[in-house]
């Protein structure tokens, strides 16, 4: 069988592509993309068996040109990048969303300036990352790479707010506890007075 060695080299670029996008993954949250990585081995699956002639687990040659074997491999290597890409994206918003939920009842923008600025950009991130999800996958790749760090940023910034938001909602429950025990000792005063 001859390889055709373009097809080789474009599938390689994908697979790069595809790698390295998974690396910045990590690297942002920590963690693997999981369903990125199932998708490299399936497109090392299909490569070998591009490679091997056959399109059998058995790697049997066949009569088949593996074109189709080709084509899933490098189906499998956009779906990675687009795993790879979103994963951290994800991340970083369920991160936010978390953030907000924990502090709904509080007033940010005294500890953070420019929260609703941020909170806008988040917004608007995540309309543009979910108008890019339903075209190329590739595209969103690419595109998406763009809003990780911003988002990382915006994390980190509300990551170092929640210590001096959790020290105000202390000082807060330490003064009603106060106010609460003032106007205990204040009621129990004046029954104590008729008494």
């Amino acid at each position: 069988m001859t390889f055709d060695h373009n097809k080789i080299a474009e599938l390689k670029q994908y697979y790069d592509a595809a790698e390295a996008t998974l690396k910045e993954g990590e690297c942002a949250q920590n963690a693997i993309s999981t369903p990125a990585i199932n998708e490299l081995r399936y497109a090392g699956q299909h490569l070998l068996r591009y490679l091997t002639g056959s399109t059998e687990p058995s790697l049997e040659p066949d009569d088949d040109d593996g074109d189709d074997e080709w084509e899933n491999a490098a189906k499998h290597c956009k779906r990675a990048m687009f795993d790879a890409a979103e994963a951290p994206v994800q991340f970083y918003m369920k991160q936010i969303r978390v953030f907000q939920e924990d502090y709904r009842k509080e007033v940010v923008t005294d500890v953070v300036a420019g929260y609703v600025k941020m909170m806008v950009r988040v917004d608007a991130i995540n309309q543009e990352v979910s108008a890019i999800a339903k075209g190329s996958r590739q595209k969103f790749a690419e595109k998406v790479r763009n809003h990780v760090q911003e988002l990382a940023d915006i994390n980190s910034q509300l990551r170092v707010a929640r210590e001096e938001l959790n020290k105000k909602i202390t000082l807060r429950k330490k003064q009603e506890r106060l106010v609460y025990l003032g106007l205990f000792l204040t009621v129990v005063g004046i029954i104590a007075k008729f008494l």
